[in-house]
């Protein structure tokens, strides 16, 4: 699924992929289903459990994945708009039960995959100054077909269940812990991201652009904010947060970009910065206190860490 220049037609990539991808993801789900999955499983356990299922699928997501990121790369057009149609399909999958199944870790597995596609790619998007790109995968609904046979159109960023995935049984640390270590068996994204280091800094910058994204309707009771997971990707969080609002305080250029991006202005942004700092600040990483002091700057201009 190579892309070779960028006059190639994305649609018949898609259109030709996407049967196939249905079929080895729902034939994939069918026989999981039939292995012995425990009736209890230990808090301690969910990671491990998870992981080994997810990498049953990791054979045809590993060439999505690397078509994403040559989409990206290489500028091709649509390429973020197909991305969002596979991780609908996706999402999909999981939202329609194949031939009865209903273990949690198995079914959910196809929208955490879409999750992943989603934030390495706009990761990348990031990296490489793709703000329209990056805008589309954050803010452009992607449809999915319900259970309910009806379809709804809601954004990443609005799709807050994708953050607190059934193929980690809810829980929404371990999804991050997750994606930080999906650097060392992952060589198909080697050729995108310079190093481990990089590739960590870009994931944490995505999952901080999409915070940033969250806030622009603060509710009047202040609570209910995206789960904080950037935090958990320290030292690299760390250095993506400061390169960001550094950039941000400091180029208009690039404050106009990352305003887009996240569907506001400019001026917005930068005017209403420290109530949405704040707002952000107050996120709650539950069990993992231990990595809950990365904070927003207050104010941006500082670009100071608030520890």
């Amino acid at each position: 699924m190579g892309l070779g220049n960028k006059n190639m037609n994305i649609k018949d990539i898609y259109r030709d992929t996407k049967p196939s991808l249905v079929n080895q993801i729902n034939e994939i789900i069918s026989e999981l289903s039939k292995s012995n999955v425990p009736q209890q499983i230990k808090t301690t356990e969910i990671s491990e459990l998870s992981k080994e299922y997810i990498s049953k699928f990791d054979s045809i997501m590993m060439n999505i994945e690397d078509f994403a990121c040559a989409a990206i790369k290489n500028g091709i057009e649509k390429g973020a708009d197909t991305i969002i149609k596979f991780a609908g399909d996706l999402i999909s999958i999981s939202e329609n039960p194949y031939k009865g199944s209903n273990v949690r870790l198995i079914q959910g597995a196809p929208a955490f995959l879409a999750w992943r596609l989603l934030i390495i790619s706009g990761a990348l998007a990031l990296e490489l100054d793709e703000f329209n790109e990056a805008t589309i995968l954050i803010t452009e609904p992607i449809e999915i077909e319900e259970s309910n046979g009806l379809y709804s159109h809601q954004a990443l960023v609005q799709r807050r269940r994708l953050f607190y995935p059934e193929a980690f049984l809810g829980y929404a640390n371990y999804p991050i812990f997750y994606i930080g270590d999906y650097w060392e068996n992952s060589e198909h994204i080697h050729g995108y991201f310079s190093d481990k280091e990089n590739y960590r800094k870009c994931v944490a910058r995505m999952l901080i652009v999409i915070a940033l994204a969250s806030s622009n309707k603060i509710p009047e009771e202040k609570h209910g904010q995206l789960y904080p997971g950037y935090r958990l990707l320290l030292p690299e969080a760390r250095k993506a947060m400061n390169q960001l609002c550094g950039r941000i305080a400091t180029k208009r250029d690039y404050a106009a970009n990352i305003s887009q991006v996240i569907g506001d202005t400019s001026n917005n942004l930068i005017e209403t910065w420290d109530e949405r700092a704040s707002y952000l600040n107050e996120a709650k990483l539950g069990h993992d206190y231990m990595f809950n002091r990365l904070r927003f700057p207050i104010p941006i201009h500082s670009n100071t860490e608030q520890w």
